[in-house]
């Protein structure tokens, strides 16, 4: 098809050139001619007045939308705009809330290692806060290959610092240790 849509366009080219200038060639033209101004107007969808079969309205009207204006506000037929919603209704403002306590200030990440050996067994390590300060998160780690279990991951009771523990079972000869981070900050 697509190699004939150039002969076939080629074709009507030189059938109303030959006949354009006879009154049956004009004719045809002339009724052409509408045809093709109608063609280059788009007739609106049936779809195009309503969204979600909600019909679309330029005026206020139960069961329809209504656009914005230009300036994104609804028309001046909707209804007056109300006042501004932060004052009381004698038109004072309201009373002023309580200020919020302080939040985490000097927020610090601090670490602790054991030691990093073969050795079987339980390993603990604490990673303790700076003075003046408090543990407000952490975490641990098993630093080896292959990977051990952690076994303890938790703050102190008193939020001085963060513990970790791990525990390797049998010998490997594997190197492995533990690590505690402690996230401290000074908390009013």
């Amino acid at each position: 098809m697509r190699k004939r849509l150039p002969i076939i366009l080629s074709s009507t080219a030189l059938v109303l050139a030959l006949f354009g200038s006879t009154s049956t060639g004009r004719a045809a033209i002339e009724k052409a001619v509408p045809l093709a101004k109608r063609a280059l107007v788009a007739d609106t969808a049936k779809n195009a007045l309503q969204v979600n079969n909600v019909k679309v309205s330029r005026t206020p009207t139960p069961n329809t939308l209504l656009p914005l204006d230009a300036t994104g506000k609804f028309p001046a037929s909707v209804g007056a705009v109300g006042p501004k919603g932060d004052t009381g209704p004698k038109g004072d403002p309201g009373a002023k809330g309580d200020p919020g306590a302080p939040g985490a200030s000097g927020v610090q990440v601090v670490s602790a290692n054991s030691a990093n050996d073969t050795a079987t067994g339980l390993k603990t390590v604490t990673a303790n806060c700076p003075a003046g300060k408090k543990v407000i998160g952490g975490g641990a780690e098993i630093q080896s290959s292959p990977i051990y279990q952690i076994t303890v991951n938790k703050p102190l009771a008193d939020l001085s610092g963060w513990t970790a523990s791990g525990y390797k079972e049998t010998a490997s000869g594997a190197f492995w240790g533990v690590v505690a981070y402690a996230i401290c900050a000074q908390v009013a």
